[in-house]
């Protein structure tokens, strides 16, 4: 069983995304979204594969989550979403990114984790939905964020459902893989950005 997220390092990953930073910005501000950070937004998330792409979107809900927090059922249901996502996902990105010789134990568990993540996206687009739905003013910035990452979240729902198809039907496991790519994102790579799942050799 690996450790939960610390503050500590739920801070570092915030700063890795950026995604979450630029969230909590414009959420802070309190005024309409412009056009140049949709644009941002949209860019960022679709430049990530879709395990970098699932965390950073579940660590900029966090922040959706603290400022609707006068809707204390919309502000549960994202954070119980979002936490769950990061407390799954980040201890694998964090032990990557430290190098951290235990990886190697959890190559099963990895596994099984980055076949989750279709069905990840699907449980983040059914909470982000509901709550852009529910919130009258779809100017409003948090309405306008959850549309945002609605409609990244399909794409690259898609984008890992195909991928994880190509792996059953070539049964690829244990041979040489990228993966969906970083959690590991920009980490470690073997000089040719190819990634590897954990206790493979290169």
């Amino acid at each position: 069983m690996l450790h939960m997220v610390s503050d500590q390092q739920l801070a570092r990953m915030h700063a890795h995304f950026i995604v979450p930073v630029v969230v909590s910005d414009i959420l802070s501000r309190k005024r309409a979204v412009e056009d140049d950070e949709k644009m941002a937004l949209h860019e960022l998330l679709s430049d990530m594969q879709p395990d970098s792409a699932l965390l950073a979107m579940a660590l900029a809900t966090q922040h959706m989550a603290f400022y609707s927090r006068n809707d204390v059922i919309f502000s549960n249901s994202l954070s119980f979403h979002a936490d769950r996502i990061i407390n799954d996902y980040g201890p694998f990105w964090l032990m990557h990114a430290e190098n951290d010789s235990r990886l190697d134990e959890y190559e099963q568990e990895l596994f099984e984790m980055l076949s989750e993540i279709p069905n990840d996206f699907g449980s983040l687009i059914d909470v982000l939905s509901v709550a852009r739905d529910s919130i009258r003013d779809q100017n409003n910035p948090l309405a306008v964020i959850a549309d945002i990452f609605c409609k990244q979240a399909e794409a690259q729902q898609l984008i890992a459902a195909t991928f994880l198809e190509v792996m059953e039907e070539e049964d690829v496991r244990g041979e040489h893989l990228t993966s969906l790519d970083p959690m590991f994102d920009g980490v470690q790579t073997d000089g040719s950005n190819v990634l590897y799942f954990p206790g493979v050799t290169p």
